[in-house]
């Protein structure tokens, strides 16, 4: 029977009770417990063969087995990374849709008119690799290091092609701060990815390319690419024959192609926590980390709050550097 009296008010702290459990069940309680419950959709903004691409293969097979559910990666190409950004930008923020990013992700912010914002569309969920840059030109080049590409470049002024993954991107960057060091006029030849940008070199397209490990390393171990030199302070593991820039006479010139896992702003607590947890693991495995040195990188789990402060570090960094290179953003 509806009643309006007094007795009825009595029951309403144990109706109250009911009600916040119902509103967090079943997702809120159990969340960590069931999630996933369906495939993970992980966002690579570059072509088949890229770095972003190889690294996201090789976890996300891994993060399929621990999780119990599928990882299918998601190859959405063009404009230096900002289409498959974007994707992730506007994806609802339940776990199901991630994405890699590489410090491609910071440049753009100050080379780009980009329609999301990097700073708030996004949570930085782990850090997973450093990767470096590693210098390249053709293995029928009259070029052997560093300073003989100066001079080569310096006695055909406007003559020199040079690839990029991408207008605004790290390579681009980091090729117009060489430039500029050393006092030589290159043309740029943005390509859709780091693949087709070593194919090209490789083909006599462009002359040289601060490549990705991965597209790059297979290419000099067949001897189709010469390697001058990485961008990383210390050599890679990957290519430990290849000098620094630094050791080539280049003192402080320093690049790190890094990459970590983001997913849409506002992803529930549950999914990162369970995503983190075996992304550590699996990072700290032998079988991983000889896969990432494999195809030239080095596994190096972050937690997402030190993951976002190298964005925040890094998206400075390379803004000041577009500023002294004179690159503005289209």
């Amino acid at each position: 029977m509806y009643c309006e009296t007094e007795c009825c008010d009595n029951r309403k702290p144990w109706l109250r009770a009911i009600s916040a459990a119902a509103l967090l069940s079943p997702y809120a309680v159990h969340a960590a417990d069931t999630y996933p419950n369906r495939p993970i959709r992980m966002i690579v903004g570059s072509v088949p063969g890229s770095a972003p691409d190889t690294l996201a293969r090789i976890l996300g097979q891994r993060l399929g087995e621990e999780l119990g559910q599928q990882v299918v990666v998601d190859n959405r190409a063009g404009a230096t990374g900002a289409i498959g950004a974007k994707q992730l930008a506007t994806a609802q923020p339940d776990g199901y849709t991630l994405g890699i990013a590489s410090a491609a992700f910071a440049t753009t912010a100050s080379t780009m008119t980009l329609n999301y914002d990097v700073r708030k569309d996004f949570q930085a969920v782990a850090g997973i690799a450093s990767v470096p840059l590693i210098l390249v030109v053709s293995s029928a080049s009259e070029v052997t290091s560093v300073s003989a590409l100066v001079t080569h470049a310096k006695a055909r002024p406007g003559a020199v092609n040079y690839a990029s993954p991408g207008a605004g991107g790290l390579q681009h960057l980091v090729t117009e701060a060489f430039s500029q060091l050393v006092g030589i006029n290159m043309v740029h030849i943005p390509y859709k990815g780091g693949s087709l940008a070593v194919t090209a070199v490789v083909g006599g397209e462009a002359q040289l390319f601060f490549s990705g490990m991965p597209p790059a390393l297979p290419l000099i171990q067949q001897g189709r690419l010469r390697a001058l030199a990485v961008t990383t302070l210390k050599r890679s593991p990957s290519a430990p024959n290849v000098p620094t820039m630094h050791e080539s006479g280049f003192k402080g010139f320093e690049a790190d192609n890094w990459h970590g896992i983001l997913a849409p702003a506002n992803i529930p607590g549950a999914p990162v926590a369970r995503i983190n947890q075996v992304l550590s693991k699996a990072l700290a495995t032998p079988g991983i980390q000889q896969r990432f040195l494999a195809a030239g990188g080095e596994a190096q789990w972050s937690s997402g709050a030190d993951f976002q402060k190298l964005l925040n570090a890094e998206i400075e960094r390379w803004a000041k550097v577009a500023k002294a290179v004179g690159i503005k953003p289209q």
